[in-house]
């Protein structure tokens, strides 16, 4: 049977103090100060036996040690001593001590700052007390705690550049270790009544485990006996953003039975994470990354209302002009404004539900105006400025035309110079003419024989019948970039973002605002805009007045984006202790 060396240390000093006499007493308060001079030691060892009160350790000094012991009983005064190599701190015997128990007056503290670049075995013995462990400076070989009552954190956060070996006997306190996420860890618990909070972490049996571990050349391996009490296991922000975000896409990639997908997220700090599941073609030779160019149709249009509303804050057109101010012959044009153009509120037909189904319209190469032609054959589908919303890329091509008549260059070349270049979006193009870009990744529709890539698709649509209203391909880092600078008010004022984020139509079971939809989400608004085609998916999703924004590409005709870069939304918008 294993012994907990702790509690019982614990509990023989608790019985010593309680079974001596009265010749030490709670006295005026002392305060003093110490340090040890490191002197040549390339390595040392440190001890620290500490019985009762408050310790806290840290690094933050260039001597080996500087110390500030405070305390109210005389008999408490510390002992330090530094022999070959060796510096221990004790706490003297307490033979001779009071109970102090149940004195409220009774204080001892330890502020221990070590020298954070010596090579450092670290062994720390606690008897009573709480402690605050930041060790994740100190250049540790090697970690020995053996804790007994009282609520103790271990900090071991830190980028390690070897391995470490940490052992941790819990006693009977609450104990929380803080774990490093670029390194690997294992921790193993030796279990007792004890419960375990491990959120970010692998679970196999008593085994936990951070992304990180079998990847990263360096672990940090912890072993701790469990006592009496709670342990929470603790990674940083962004490992536990970065586990659940993973583990979040291999859930979404086995669920949808697609080949795989990339999802980016900015945190609430600024952070920017992304992570994969699966690869770009059902072959599985080559995995996804955030710069994988991929099609992100529909999301084109917040790119082309981006534009529009830099002219708009220019003063080179207003919301409110008609089309007809331009269109002279676009019928109702005198009626329809640009804000109903952007919002899906003009009540134009779109031409490619007049397409149908039909290869040869799909496939041919189309100039705007024609195609505009195509959808006001059709006739309108409802009255310019309706409160219903009908989902129309005719819509866009005529805002791509109005940028190239009030600007003098093509719609290209505007979104180019505008955003493209400034924001250095390396993976992000004009889809060109033709059926699709170098270098973007296939797509893929699944079939009853299996995936058929867009490649070997006759009949897949000419990039024509996207321009200003879908063709682009952009990758999850490029569209985080966009995002970002958008909901941060970069490329427009987010006094003007705040415009484009108000609802003007409802239809699609959403509301569209100017660019985008608008949708709650944990009770904020977020803005955002998906595009799908026949075998890809893009979304982007950010929530007004913060940094959370998500990403997320697919390549598979029968994949879905949209649900899971809303749950990644919700999960980063929620403090991290209720995660």
């Amino acid at each position: 049977m294993k012994t907990n060396f702790s509690l019982i240390a614990l509990l023989l000093f608790a019985a010593l103090l309680a079974g001596c006499g009265s010749r030490a007493r709670v006295s005026e308060l002392r305060s003093e100060s110490q340090s040890v001079e490191l002197g040549d030691a390339r390595s040392v060892r440190v001890e620290i036996s500490f019985g009762a009160g408050d310790l806290q350790v840290t690094g933050g000094t260039e001597k080996l040690l500087e110390a500030d012991f405070t305390y109210n009983v005389a008999e408490l005064k510390p002992e330090v001593e530094y022999t070959d190599g060796t510096l221990a701190l004790r706490q003297p015997e307490s033979k001779g001590l009071p109970d102090l128990r149940g004195i409220a007056d009774f204080r001892n503290e330890w502020a221990l700052r070590l020298n954070e670049q010596v090579p450092m075995d670290l062994r720390v013995e606690m008897g009573g007390g709480g402690s605050n462990l930041k060790l994740a400076d100190l250049s540790l070989t090697r970690l020995d705690v053996r804790l007994g009552a009282g609520t103790s954190m271990i900090d071991l956060n830190s980028g390690w550049t070897h391995d470490l070996d940490v052992t941790i006997d819990a006693g009977a306190g609450d104990l929380t270790v803080r774990l490093p996420g670029d390194v690997g860890v294992r921790v193993e618990v030796d279990r007792g009544p004890t419960a375990i909070d491990a959120p970010g972490l692998t679970q196999d049996g008593n085994i936990y485990t951070n992304p990180a571990y079998g990847v990263s050349a360096v672990t940090v391996h912890v072993a701790i006996e469990s006592g009496i009490g709670r342990i929470n296991l603790e990674v940083d922000e962004h490992t536990q953003a970065q586990a659940a975000l993973q583990e979040l896409l291999d859930q979404q990639v086995e669920m949808q039975n697609i080949p795989g997908m990339v999802m980016a997220e900015r945190l609430a700090d600024g952070t920017v994470i992304w992570d994969t599941s699966g690869y770009t073609s059902p072959s599985g030779t080559e995995r996804w990354s955030a710069n994988t160019a991929s099609n992100i149709a529909s999301v084109t249009k917040t790119f082309t209302a981006v534009v529009v509303m830099q002219l708009v804050e220019e003063g080179k057109l207003s919301l409110d002009d008609t089309v007809d101010t331009w269109f002279p012959e676009q019928p109702a044009g005198d009626r329809i404004t640009v804000r109903m153009l952007l919002s899906h509120t003009s009540g134009l037909a779109d031409y490619q539900t007049v397409f149908g189904m039909d290869p040869e319209k799909w496939t041919k190469d189309w100039a705007p105006e024609d195609l505009i032609a195509v959808a006001n054959e059709a006739g309108p589908v409802d009255e310019p400025g309706s409160r219903r919303a009908h989902y129309a890329n005719t819509n866009y091509f005529l805002l791509g035309l109005i940028i190239e008549k009030v600007t003098g260059n093509s719609w290209a070349h505007e979104v180019e110079s505008r955003i493209i270049e400034p924001l250095d979006l390396k993976d992000t193009a004009i889809a060109k003419d033709g059926r699709r870009n170098e270098g973007v990744v296939s797509g893929y529709l699944k079939t009853p024989d299996g995936y058929l890539s867009s490649l070997e698709m006759p009949w897949y649509p000419h990039a024509s019948t996207a321009w200003a209203a879908g063709g682009m391909v952009s990758s999850a880092s490029d569209l985080m970039t966009f995002a970002s600078a958008l909901f941060d008010g970069r490329l427009v004022s987010k006094e003007t973002l705040a415009v484009m984020a108000q609802p003007v139509g409802t239809g699609g079971g959403r509301a569209w605002g100017l660019g985008g939809g608008i949708i709650e989400v944990a009770g904020r608004t977020a803005f955002g805009m998906g595009g799908d085609s026949v075998d890809y998916h893009a979304f982007f999703i950010g929530i007004l007045d913060s940094k959370l924004v998500v990403t997320a590409l697919v390549n598979a005709g029968d994949g879905e984006v949209i649900a899971p870069s809303l749950a990644a939304l919700k999960y980063i918008s929620q403090p991290m202790d209720s995660k």
